[in-house]
């Protein structure tokens, strides 16, 4: 866990770095261009994740089931690579041109570090991680204390990553031949998870990626520009969020404990992320411009409300760990479709009328909303628990013979049980 911890910390300031380096030497519309490039990079990673990497990590043991996974995982990074080639070429975009040169090593290497971190070498995925956050962290910072291109600096990044996945793949003698070998429960797994992952943070992604295609650059620009002043405080978030299935899994038996346990762990990351997004709110806007450049003017408007979006995204983390602990997957899946098919129509709609700040709050609004109906849901079934426990104690209750004082069984005995006599005493 130790080294999981610091090799996700170690990248997440590299992200934030990168994202500042970027922001501070650039336009509103090229931090655009650039939030597109690593949204696109999101949503390939996490598609990735919930098809291929979940699916090897069912089955961890298994080295055909991580062979057959790789083979996919390449395939998948080498279609996007073409996919993202074609499109930064045509849209003139810079960032996504170079994201896809390097978009199959990326992607291999999250694949790779995500496995080992979770079922592997935890050590090697950290000093790979870490290599990558260096080699990105160095560029970035000699663009902020020097003066760097930002195109320059996003390519460190991306080639930095891409040449850390082809160096753990020669390490862990991972196949390099990109295909889709058929295994039919492999590929139903991945068709599940991808669903899944589609309709929930998928969704999300696509909708911020959206907003640069359908809306205006500078509202993306705004929207991630206001997201990585947050970055921060949601890594305490994420890195709890990793920890809540197995802290809720304890009290399975116990579905009152579990609820209060899931209460306690939203309370506690609320205490500790609002007093620290209050801060964000009072940034004066010198130090926002040193941090942001251009693109403050417009992340200043949706600071508030990505702050209330990240609130209620613990709520909600929460009581979606607290479905899957009790493989509430249907009803999971149906709450993520109710709320992921409107989302984006919503939040480019508030774009279109109000630019960020309408795009932003349509976001906190989507939050709110999805944390009442989760945590609905999670009490409903912690209810239905409760209840089902409580009948079966009874039912135990009742199929138990009773005995009276005097050694008789009464009534309450089911007829099936015979009854013994009691033996009587002859007296003269």
């Amino acid at each position: 866990m130790a080294f999981a911890v610091f090799g996700n910390g170690m990248f997440s300031l590299a992200s934030f770095a990168l994202s500042i380096a970027v922001a501070r030497s650039s336009s509103i519309e090229e931090f655009g261009a650039f939030s597109f490039a690593l949204v696109a990079y999101l949503f390939a990673s996490g598609l990735m994740h919930a098809a291929l990497t979940d699916t090897s990590l069912s089955r961890p043991d298994d080295p055909a089931t991580f062979t057959r996974a790789c083979q996919r995982a390449s395939l998948l990074g080498l279609v996007t690579a073409v996919v993202l080639v074609t499109w930064g070429a045509v849209a003139g975009n810079d960032y996504l041109l170079i994201f896809g040169f390097a978009a199959h090593g990326v992607l291999m290497m999250d694949f790779l570090r995500t496995f080992d971190s979770a079922a592997g070498s935890a050590a090697r995925a950290m000093a790979a991680t870490s290599l990558w956050a260096l080699g990105s962290l160095s560029a970035s910072l000699i663009a902020i204390f020097v003066g760097l291109n930002p195109v320059v600096v996003f390519a460190a990044w991306a080639f930095s990553g891409a040449l850390c996945g082809y160096a753990t793949m020669a390490v862990v003698k991972a196949p390099l031949l990109p295909m889709w070998q058929r295994e039919r429960l492999d590929t139903q797994a991945a068709g599940y998870f991808s669903g899944d992952y589609l309709i929930g943070q998928g969704g999300i992604h696509l909708t911020t990626g959206l907003l640069g295609i359908v809306g205006d650059a500078r509202v993306l620009g705004g929207v991630r520009g206001a997201g990585t002043l947050l970055g921060p405080m949601n890594l305490i978030a994420t890195t709890a969020s990793s920890l809540m299935l197995p802290f809720l899994a304890r009290d399975n038996d116990d579905p009152a404990q579990q609820r209060r346990s899931a209460l306690a762990a939203v309370a506690v990351q609320v205490a500790v992320l609002a007093p620290l997004l209050v801060v964000v709110q009072f940034i004066p806007d010198s130090l926002g411009e040193q941090l942001l450049g251009e693109t403050w003017q417009v992340a200043a408007l949706a600071i508030l409300p990505l702050s209330l979006d990240s609130i209620f995204s613990v709520a909600t983390g929460v009581a979606i760990s607290g479905h899957r602990v009790n493989f509430a997957g249907a009803r999971s899946l149906l709450i993520r479709f109710g709320l992921g098919v409107p989302r984006p129509f919503v939040v480019l709609f508030g774009a279109y009328q109000w630019g960020v700040a309408g795009a932003a709050w349509a976001m906190a609004f989507f939050a709110v909303i999805s944390a009442v109906i989760w945590w609905i849901s999670y009490w409903d079934l912690g209810r239905q628990a409760i209840q089902k426990a409580a009948e079966e104690n009874t039912d135990e209750e009742s199929e138990k013979p009773a005995v009276n004082v005097d050694g008789e069984y009464t009534a309450t005995e089911p007829l099936s049980v015979a009854q013994p006599q009691r033996p009587t005493s002859h007296r003269k």
